[in-house]
């Protein structure tokens, strides 16, 4: 019987704010704190092909592979930020920056590619691999907004031969901190459900319904969301004695 997988493709972008020496210096402690997430709807797409002679570009099939699903969980960001401290460094500068009106879009391509003769059951698998993205996906805007408001508590040091790159580099700290929290709990997730999927239908050759394997698959995966719960946990605890500090 034939093989056919997932095979995932993924791209976390980080749009960074350039700030050069002429930019408007970035605002000081103390200003309003605002998250707008800008989730857009799954776009999926499924395309068939002649197994014989493959688009270019096309699938990205390995030795034996019969079709594969493909995705892309894209992550940008850019926001305003607070100067919490500067001071004047033997090489140069060095900055303490506080995120602030963080703005963040999340989109999610999907291409589901089948053979022409394809079955019903392979069309299935590769079905079941498209809900599995997108069922992550329904929770990805909750988790960047929870992170990104616990941001409001973090700062970020950046140093550099002016402020101006120094604020650079603490942006860029910032920006990626984000994106490391939407990687482990979005990308490697999805990653691990869909995994966990191919090895209890062996890659669709299982009689197991698909919605019974998809099931079992996030039982098989169900740490991310308890690590992620506990770290929710922590971060109340944190911002609650952060603000009774203040």
């Amino acid at each position: 019987m034939s093989r056919f997988i997932l095979i995932p493709a993924v791209l976390l972008t980080v749009l960074l704010i350039a700030l050069s020496a002429g930019s408007a210096p970035p605002a000081r402690a103390g200003d309003s704190y605002q998250v707008l997430v800008d989730k857009q709807p799954p776009q999926v797409e499924r395309r068939w092909f002649d197994p014989a002679r493959p688009p270019v570009p096309g699938p990205d099939l390995r030795p034996g592979e019969k079709g594969c699903t493909q995705y892309h969980y894209n992550l940008s960001v850019n926001f305003d930020l607070d100067m919490v401290s500067e001071e004047k460094t033997e090489s140069g500068y060095k900055v303490k920056i506080r995120p602030r009106d963080i703005r963040v879009t999340l989109t999610l391509p999907i291409v589901v590619w089948l053979p022409n003769n394809t079955t019903k059951k392979m069309a299935r698998h590769e079905e079941g691999h498209k809900t599995i993205c997108v069922r992550i996906y329904d929770d990805a805007e909750k988790l960047v907004r929870f992170h990104a408001e616990s941001m409001a508590s973090s700062h970020f040091d950046g140093e550099g031969k002016t402020t101006a790159e120094a604020v650079k580099v603490a942006y860029q700290r910032a920006a990626e901190d984000l994106n490391r929290i939407y990687r482990r709990y979005v990308f490697d997730y999805s990653r691990c459900v869909g995994d966990e999927y191919d090895r209890i239908t062996r890659h669709g050759l299982d009689p197991l319904p698909e919605e019974a394997a998809i099931e079992k698959a996030f039982d098989g995966c169900g740490g991310y969301r308890s690590e992620f719960e506990e770290i929710r946990e922590l971060d109340r605890r944190r911002r609650h004695l952060w603000q009774k500090s203040r």
